[in-house]
């Protein structure tokens, strides 16, 4: 048996598969990396598919209702067109019966300068300020002395509503003493008794109380 060569069997080398297992999980990796992508493209899409057609719908919702509303405003501005006349016609009415019942009120009207002409006050404007929900009325009232001595202005304020129901007043009170040919303005708030709108006003400008003089006095 000498001399004779025994052929040992090859051990298998994991060596001989490395790169053909290598580039099989490379080729799975990319797979599976396709196949994420394609999903999360699929959700995204669907997801997109879903907001336009909740935006399409909630667009078509919102245009039937502005059509609704336009609808129903220009309703409401036909009917209006139609009470407007007889509106008019009912305002004039009751300025005639209040004219005649009580004809030394005045329509109250803002920001203009109103003519009164009086002893002593000459005009009055009105002004309404907003604080919030509250309304407050103001008036800027022009007085003037026309006589050759001071004079001790005195007036009252009166205001009512648009059925000549008294709802306010402000009096003067202290006013400093107005020099011979002078004119000035004061301004203050009217105070509302109740609630209501003024629609009316009465200026009662009381006679003026004339400002004595001081006498030298000499003894005996």
């Amino acid at each position: 048996m000498d001399g004779v060569v025994t052929a040992r069997p090859r051990a298998n080398n994991q060596d001989d598969f490395g790169p053909s297992l290598r580039g099989s999980r490379r080729l799975r990796w990319r797979v599976s990396q396709r196949l994420i992508l394609a999903i999360v493209l699929a959700l995204a899409l669907m997801s997109l598919f879903f907001l336009t057609m909740l935006y399409l719908s909630q667009t078509a919702s919102l245009s039937r209702m502005n059509e609704a509303l336009q609808k129903d405003l220009e309703s409401k501005e036909l009917e209006l067109d139609r009470l407007r006349p007889q509106l008019e016609k009912t305002r004039q009415e009751l300025d005639h019966l209040l004219s005649g019942r009580y004809p030394h009120l005045q329509r109250l009207e803002l920001d203009q300068v109103l003519a009164l002409n009086k002893s002593h006050v000459k005009n009055i404007v009105f002004t309404l300020v907003r604080q919030g929900r509250e309304k407050k009325y103001e008036y800027k009232l022009v007085m003037e002395n026309g006589a050759s001595r001071e004079i001790r202005p005195d007036f009252a304020l009166i205001v009512f509503d648009r059925f000549g129901v008294q709802i306010g007043i402000d009096e003067s009170a202290q006013l400093p003493a107005l020099a011979a040919g002078e004119t000035r303005s004061h301004s203050s708030a009217i105070e509302l008794l109740v609630d209501g709108e003024p629609h009316y006003f009465y200026v009662n400008d009381k006679p003026p109380q004339w400002k004595p003089r001081r006498v030298a006095q000499f003894g005996n």
